[in-house]
């Protein structure tokens, strides 16, 4: 069963990070309401709770006042959804993170870490799996 995220954890802050509402030139080109943005916060936001499939994001954005206005999404189909996850350029994810680094960084400069550790550094080893064309040149 999903639950909301709770507003202080270190989840929701991350993702409140995040301008879901940002508009790609091209690939939101003709685009009325699901935005390059708004994709990417939901699938983000079903990453971190192992959402399994997109009908079960979809689901849960209908179920959740905060998520639709989060993303200005009341609802959205499993198959626009699938559309726009081709559709977002790799440049996009890749300055995203830069950009979540850097508002973390920002966070804890000048901060001391722990006594008799001193500060510790967040290593990740998420797997990400690309659609097929997306991801050739990792072979």
């Amino acid at each position: 069963m999903s639950v909301s995220v709770p507003e202080h954890t270190v989840m929701r802050q991350c993702l409140n990070w995040l301008d879901c509402h940002y508009q790609d030139l091209f690939a939101d080109h003709r685009t009325k309401k699901c935005f390059i943005g708004a994709v990417v916060a939901l699938f983000l936001e079903a990453t971190l709770r192992k959402r399994k499939s997109i009908e079960e994001i979809c689901l849960h954005l209908q179920s959740r006042k905060w998520l639709q206005e989060w993303t200005r999404l009341t609802s959205v189909s499993p198959s626009t959804l699938y559309g726009r996850l081709e559709q977002i350029p790799l440049s996009l994810l890749q300055e995203l993170y830069r950009q979540l680094l850097d508002e973390i960084a920002r966070h804890y400069i000048g901060k001391p870490g722990l006594p008799d550790i001193g500060p510790l550094y967040a290593v990740d080893s998420t797997e990400i799996a690309l659609p097929p064309h997306r991801g050739l040149w990792a072979f």
